[in-house]
């Protein structure tokens, strides 16, 4: 099964409709426009390539994304199925999840933003000491692998 495929499995569970359908009621129109808003930003589908798996004309799917932003904002419920599907097990990869963050980053406060950055740099750290940690364990177990060897070569 294709990530297209599934994918519009997954917006049509979230969403109630079809991105496939060929009518303009405006929860179909903004099912579809989510549906192709995550292919090209999330999976890094081109227009053209959307545009021939739905039997759709290009300019057809650059008009929903470059309207994405607009029934996001006049729509809530859109931005709270992005953000189910995006955090979704199975569709949920990580890379997803960054471009997430990089995008709604420019959305937040100032303070929230200082507080992001505080709660990252201080991750950061943290893994910077286990990593140290993990890499001084594993020069230990390999001198003491060498010396066994050393010393069972001995006798």
């Amino acid at each position: 099964m294709t990530i297209e495929h599934k994918l519009r499995e997954e917006v049509r569970k979230v969403t109630g409709y079809d991105p496939y359908d060929r009518n303009r009621r405006r929860e179909t129109v903004e099912s579809r426009a989510l549906y192709i808003h995550l292919l090209c930003k999330y999976h890094k589908r081109k227009p053209y390539h959307i545009a021939k798996i739905m039997n759709r004309n290009h300019a057809t799917i650059l008009h929903s994304l470059k309207n994405f932003d607009i029934y996001i904002h006049y729509n809530s419920e859109l931005e709270g199925w992005l953000y189910e599907i995006l955090m979704n097990e199975k569709q949920g990869k990580i890379g997803m999840r960054k471009e997430f963050i990089k995008i709604k980053v420019d959305y937040l406060l100032d303070e929230d933003v200082i507080e992001l950055s505080n709660k990252v740099r201080d991750m950061y750290e943290e893994k910077l000491i286990q990593d140290a940690k993990w890499i001084e364990e594993e020069e230990k177990r390999l001198q003491e692998s060498s010396l066994d060897m050393s010393y069972g070569g001995e006798h």
